[in-house]
């Protein structure tokens, strides 16, 4: 197993396993611990997973399609009401820190904080496109206003129009310990940012 990265994924009782030979790994969990259900994953805390073979090599997309359907029907039950499709979280020119209609009563202050939790684990489940949207509908979760509260309704008829949308990994082997003509200069980096009065971060 030298020389292969591996990443091993635990939630209470779950076991995910990222690996070139996943099962070699999983066989030395089984020596110890008596695991049942093991194979290909396909559902798990709300992520799909769904594997691929292409001519370029074997893919993995991840989404959220099982949860965003389960959850947009809570939603249009919980205010009886049919989430309508569209292209986007946000509109364009939206400008919800503005908003002057009324104050939302003890309970529609609490489905909008419900709403804001479903969508932060949405996008724990890797739907980036709406974290923007989460994030600044978030910030006005402490007095949030009836305006506040169609514009995450309207979030989630964006996930359920594009429920189907994921993270495609690639799981063909690169080889990334050179980087052919590639010259950093590290000194010139930092002058130049200590110049401007910023940090430099470097990740290895």
């Amino acid at each position: 197993m030298a020389h292969i990265m591996s990443t091993l994924q635990r939630y209470v009782n779950d076991i995910l396993v990222f690996s070139k030979h996943p099962m070699k790994i999983i066989e030395y969990f089984k020596v110890t611990y008596p695991l049942q259900g093991t194979g290909l994953p396909e559902y798990s805390l709300g992520g799909d997973f769904k594997a691929q073979k292409r001519d370029r090599g074997d893919t993995i997309t991840v989404y959220a399609k099982t949860y965003i359907s389960n959850l947009c029907q809570r939603i249009e039950e919980l205010f009886h009401l049919s989430l309508k499709s569209c292209e986007s979280p946000m509109a364009s020119d939206d400008h919800p820190e503005i908003a002057n209609s009324g104050l939302l009563n003890n309970d529609e202050h609490s489905r909008y904080i419900f709403l804001i939790g479903c969508g932060q684990w949405a996008v724990s489940l890797g739907r980036f496109d709406v974290m923007c949207t989460i994030q600044t509908m978030a910030r006005l979760a402490a007095a949030p206003k009836q305006e506040h509260l169609n514009r995450m309704i309207r979030g989630f008829g964006y996930l359920k129009n594009h429920a189907l949308n994921g993270i495609i990994v690639d799981t063909r082997e690169r080889i990334i310990s050179t980087a052919e003509g590639v010259v950093v200069n590290w000194q010139r980096t930092i002058s130049r940012c200590n110049q401007r009065g910023t940090t430099c971060h470097a990740c290895f």
